[in-house]
């Protein structure tokens, strides 16, 4: 991350040290920019470790990047405290770096407060002129896909919790899941131009499928019986129950994407080429939307935030 007096880093006139941090934005390219606060007891659990907080909270702001295609390039933190820890604040920058690393970003700024604990952070990222993915581009006839499996936080947070009980390694891996999301940065650039609607899955399928709805005008005729689930989670803990959390739960932060039926197969390769699976689980649709497996899932707008 940057700091006053490391090495320069393009596109960063000035860091950490001033009034204000001074940008260069790449002429040819959008700057998208997201913010989120996250609250311990509503986006964190209270036990979750320093670390993985530090990590969650870039990663969660990072994954609304990689719903829109962008490459990420600084982010910066206004943290409240209620007391200055010094072993908290260790461990939650190392977390917080850790994330920062594996994404290339670069910390240009922030505050530090007295307070009930609150980590604001707001990230920036750059996409090309006429590239931008958005939750409007969707129409009848595209595909409608999703990267990765899904469920596998949920399960992750239960455990966490102490509502399930499952033996390692699965039981690591699942609640790695949860309190280390992994934003789709690379299958998000992966999609410029190719997917025509993207949207994060923070809020769960059924949510952000809503999201999408609204803003493209179209409802999805959705296979449920194709929705990317993990087998040994299905083996653990049932195929109703991971649907369920599938369905209903948040957390994944996976993409989830319409795609034109001419731009599939390059879709499916280019995402393939960066490590990601992409699956297709229904179709957009005039009208209302359908849901193939179940009954239609009640109606949800996802996260309310009052």
């Amino acid at each position: 991350m940057a700091a006053r007096g490391a090495h320069p880093v393009p596109g960063i006139r000035l860091g950490i040290g001033d009034d204000c941090a001074l940008i260069d934005p790449d002429p040819k390219h959008h700057l998208a920019v997201s913010t989120d606060s996250l609250l311990p007891g509503v986006h964190f659990l209270e036990t979750t470790g320093a670390e993985d907080i530090g990590w969650r909270a870039l990663a969660v702001n990072l994954s609304d990047l990689a719903a829109m295609g962008a490459t990420p390039r600084w982010f910066t933190l206004a943290l409240t405290l209620p007391t200055p820890d010094p072993h908290w604040l260790t461990a939650f920058g190392a977390g917080l770096a850790a994330c920062a690393g594996e994404a290339n970003l670069h910390l240009v700024g922030g505050n530090l407060a007295r307070g009930a604990l609150n980590i604001t952070i707001q990230v920036a990222g750059s996409v090309p002129f006429g590239a931008p993915l958005l939750r409007s581009g969707a129409a009848s006839g595209d595909r409608l896909c999703v990267t990765g499996s899904l469920g596998e936080a949920a399960a992750g947070l239960a455990l966490c919790r102490g509502d399930l009980d499952l033996p390692d390694p699965l039981a690591a891996r699942l609640r790695r899941r949860y309190s280390r999301p992994v934003p789709q940065l690379p299958a998000g650039q992966a999609l410029r131009r190719l997917a025509s609607a993207a949207i994060d899955l923070s809020d769960g399928l059924c949510g952000d499928l809503g999201h999408l709805e609204a803003a493209s005008g179209v409802g999805f005729d959705v296979a449920v019986e194709a929705l990317p689930i993990a087998d040994d989670l299905v083996r653990a803990v049932g195929r109703e129950q991971a649907r369920s959390w599938a369905l209903h739960q948040s957390d994944d932060y996976e993409l989830l994407c319409t795609v034109p039926e001419e731009h599939w197969q390059q879709a499916r390769a280019r995402c393939a080429e960066v490590g990601v699976r992409l699956t297709p689980i229904g179709t957009a649709v005039a009208g209302a939307s359908r849901w193939r497996g179940i009954k239609a899932p009640a109606a949800s707008s996802g996260y309310r935030h009052f």
